[in-house]
């Protein structure tokens, strides 16, 4: 594929292109490989924010998704986001790492559905352990002190395949704010109004207070209804 235009996403410059071309030789990415579901400059990519996008590459001889900082980003680097997945390597929270620069995030290619998708489709013990692993998730990066920013709205930022879960997308993530990710997932998942959240209101027999409760114990330090949240789910386990 003509791939210069994509490196230099939206605007195209020769000296900017050929100072990107050495970085990505650098960190030894092999090809550009066109694939999925959005479509910019009648190329198909992985995905389009407002600081990057997110293309296939051969990497040591592999598919990997590769994260191109935009020109017209008003982030000077892709630096925060990469030490944020540094930090998460080995956790099985979000793709693995393999290598960056300034312009460019190289990590792990995941293919499976997005939350919603699965959910909608899954039977209640499948639900069960994918939602028990997410939450588990949100967490362990309360812990590390890493807000994600996007999980209020998580349909494009949780991938499930297999019997595995990812949070995906870290561009907006920080480790200067409060993190509030388990308070904005448990909200997704069970207040969002939509056909999935209403299944799991209705498989798990939880009423709206009830998880209110549970966001509004965690933010105290109380982890007694989460415990039986999970006890809960874990019925459904099996």
């Amino acid at each position: 594929m003509r791939f210069e235009e994509l490196i230099c996403y939206p605007k195209f410059s020769k000296e900017e292109f050929e100072k990107r071309y050495a970085e990505l030789k650098s960190l030894g990415i092999e090809e550009l490989v066109e694939g999925g579901k959005t479509i910019i400059l009648g190329y198909k990519i992985l995905g389009k924010g407002t600081t990057s996008i997110v293309i296939k590459a051969i990497y040591k001889g592999k598919i990997a998704a590769l994260k191109i900082r935009r020109t017209d980003s008003n982030r000077e680097s892709m630096y925060e986001e990469a030490k944020i997945l540094e930090m998460l390597k080995d956790k099985k929270i979000a793709p693995e790492l393999f290598t960056y620069s300034k312009n460019f995030i190289v990590m792990e290619y995941l293919e499976g559905k997005n939350i919603e998708e699965f959910i909608v489709n899954a039977n209640a013990s499948e639900c069960s352990k994918i939602i028990k692993k997410l939450l588990e998730h949100c967490i362990l990066l309360d812990k590390l002190g890493i807000d994600h920013g996007d999980l209020s709205n998580a349909s494009d930022h949780v991938i499930v395949y297999d019997d595995e879960v990812r949070i995906i997308d870290f561009e907006s993530a920080s480790l200067n704010r409060k993190p509030q990710n388990f308070t904005s997932i448990i909200s997704y998942l069970f207040l969002s109004k939509k056909t999935f959240s209403n299944k799991l209101l209705e498989v798990y027999k939880l009423s709206t207070k009830e998880v209110l409760e549970i966001a509004r114990e965690y933010k105290k330090g109380n982890l007694e209804p989460i415990m039986l949240l999970f006890r809960r789910l874990e019925n459904y386990s099996c």
